[in-house]
């Protein structure tokens, strides 16, 4: 009986086996080609980026520069201070966050936004109205 057994199962292994054949493909060796690859696409894309980047960084020094001047027209007060780094410094904090992470078409687009928005600021205005007038 284990006999049987056990060639009934020989025969339906290799019929499965049979049934199932497996073809292998011929590996074929490649050679070596001593052509020059062209990486220009590679240098033109590095130095758009390049430009992007020194762009981003005159732009930034502009808003530093505006920062700076706006901080010396505006009182010179504690609260006044404390004031103007939550509002108007804290946002060169945002300019850097993108200058990190390599966005510096967006850093630049960032700081002529919050150029404006410094501009037209009108408790900034006010504060600096208000430091005029004390004099």
């Amino acid at each position: 009986m284990k006999k049987l057994f056990l060639l009934i199962a020989f025969v339906i292994i290799s019929f499965a086996m049979q049934s199932q054949s497996v073809k292998f493909s011929v590996c074929q060796p490649t050679t070596y080609s001593s052509e020059p690859y062209d990486f220009s696409g590679l240098s033109q894309a590095l130095d758009k980026q390049e430009e992007r980047r020194n762009k981003a960084y005159e732009k930034r020094l502009e808003l530093v520069e505006l920062i700076a001047e706006k901080k010396m027209q505006i009182s010179s007060d504690e609260e006044t201070q404390k004031w103007f780094r939550e509002n108007i410094e804290i946002k060169l904090k945002q300019v850097d966050g993108l200058m990190g992470i390599g966005d510096y078409s967006g850093a630049a687009n960032a700081v002529s936004r919050i150029k404006g928005e410094i501009y037209l600021n009108d408790e900034l205005i006010k504060k600096i109205k208000e430091n005029k007038q004390s004099y």
